[in-house]
């Protein structure tokens, strides 16, 4: 799910420059509405077209949802490197809170051994809850 996952090469000074930290957060959420756009998309062709789609189709529909919904919400999380944290780093800098954006940056170098730390321990329980949820309400 991750193997291949590289970020888009952003000049995130240029986009500062040109349209302030409001176009940032627009930037760091482009992929999370991506992800969500395409994972409603399919869930809704899997709905209202099953009977007209083959099986294969069918499970690659359900897969693309899962997949697309799952990495949405993830990187929604406020945790560098993830989206999130990005969007909420230019959400406060926007608003003058230089010194707490600057100590989630600052994170960033530990961003994934965070990640690792809570996917491996019983804490991803409680990590996930809120993606899971979420699932269940698109699933019902």
């Amino acid at each position: 799910l991750f193997g291949w996952a590289k970020p888009v090469p952003v000049n995130i000074n240029v986009v500062i420059k040109n349209g302030g930290y409001k176009a940032g957060v627009f930037v760091a959420l482009a992929g999370i509405f991506y992800n969500i756009v395409l994972a409603i998309f399919s869930l809704f062709v899997l709905m209202n077209f099953t009977e007209n789609l083959n099986n294969s189709t069918a499970k690659f529909l359900y897969i693309l949802f899962n997949i697309n919904l799952f990495l949405g919400l993830l990187n929604l999380y406020p945790i560098p490197p993830l989206d999130g944290s990005k969007a909420l780093t230019y959400t406060l800098l926007q608003f003058g809170f230089n010194k707490i954006a600057s100590k989630i940056y600052s994170f960033e170098r530990y961003g994934m051994v965070i990640l690792i730390v809570i996917i491996i321990s019983p804490i991803s329980k409680y990590f996930f809850a809120p993606i899971d949820y979420i699932f269940k309400l698109f699933l019902n």
